[in-house]
């Protein structure tokens, strides 16, 4: 089990990433009226992908924050499995959306080029 100064180092990092990404989120969301038309729809679909990132997040972290405070991971593997769950859902969605923008950044579909992409974005994400 993690000590003390673990488990508010993690909760403090994952409250202050989930303001940023949610303020990054807001802030796409408030400028995208600045956006040429020829633009708009990819911006559309950063968007998406970064507001599917952060409310996948957020049950991630909320439920590992919640775990912590009613007793820690162990007592509480339902929490931690619901935001696992969650991430795992929202972040698939996430890949899909970078995956279109990416095809309308190129304007061409290379199929070979997207496996790859898709395929390294993946290692990020579970490679730790």
């Amino acid at each position: 089990m993690a000590d003390d100064s673990q488990i508010l180092m993690e909760i403090s990092f994952n409250l202050i990433y989930l303001v940023f990404i949610w303020f990054f989120v807001g802030l796409m969301t408030k400028t995208k009226q600045k956006i040429d038309t020829d633009h708009k729809e990819i911006a559309f679909r950063f968007l998406l992908a970064f507001f599917l990132l952060a409310l996948g997040d957020t049950g991630h972290v909320g439920f590992r924050v919640m775990a912590y405070i009613n007793g820690g991971l162990d007592l509480n593997a339902t929490l931690v499995g619901l935001g696992a769950l969650s991430t795992s859902i929202t972040i698939t969605f996430f890949y899909l959306s970078l995956f279109f923008s990416s095809n309308t950044l190129v304007n061409d579909f290379n199929e070979s080029f997207h496996i790859i992409y898709l395929h390294n974005m993946s290692r990020v994400r579970y490679n730790h």
